[in-house]
């Protein structure tokens, strides 16, 4: 099975390694990787992984100049020894194509998890983050689905 699935914690103790290599590869890359008890100058530290953000220039120029102004955030719970969830946001393109703007991988998404991820947005794309503000406000019935009102039966919603 371990050949099958890997090796979970030899997986997470090379996190740092695929961010050198993903920021090589992909200038402009934006990586934020947060780990409770990180001492790189320590090599016997033991880490425990909290999150990580991935997001590529492409993407962000991509959603820019080519998508509708509207994303939509997904989630999934992560199985394994370590569980958490992983998150994808997206956007439609003028195609109603899906294209991918980010990916963030956390313990369990919480209010904090939001606002910092808020506070992201709003260092790397003040205007972004206004707009979001403007548009959708700081509640989480904006911005949570299980906030949504149950008598609506679509799977999307629709900001006017």
């Amino acid at each position: 099975m371990q050949i099958a699935s890997g090796d979970h914690k030899k997986s997470y103790a090379s996190i740092p390694k695929y961010i050198a290599a993903l920021k090589e590869s992909n200038s402009g890359a934006f990586v934020k990787l947060k780990c409770d008890g990180l001492d790189i100058t320590n090599p016997n530290c033991n880490p425990k992984f909290e999150r990580i953000f991935i997001s590529f220039e492409a993407q962000y120029h991509g959603y820019i100049k080519g998508c509708r102004p509207f994303i939509r955030v997904d989630g999934c719970f992560l199985k394994g020894p370590y569980k958490g969830k992983l998150f994808s946001a997206v956007a439609l393109d003028a195609n109603s194509g899906i294209f991918s703007i980010a990916i963030m991988i956390c313990e369990a998404y919480t209010y904090g998890n939001f606002k910092d991820a808020m506070e992201e947005i709003k260092a790397t794309d003040l205007e972004a983050h206004k707009w979001l503000m403007e548009t959708c406000g700081e509640e989480p019935s904006t911005w949570s689905r299980h906030e949504f009102d149950a008598s609506v039966k679509v799977d999307h919603v629709t900001i006017t």
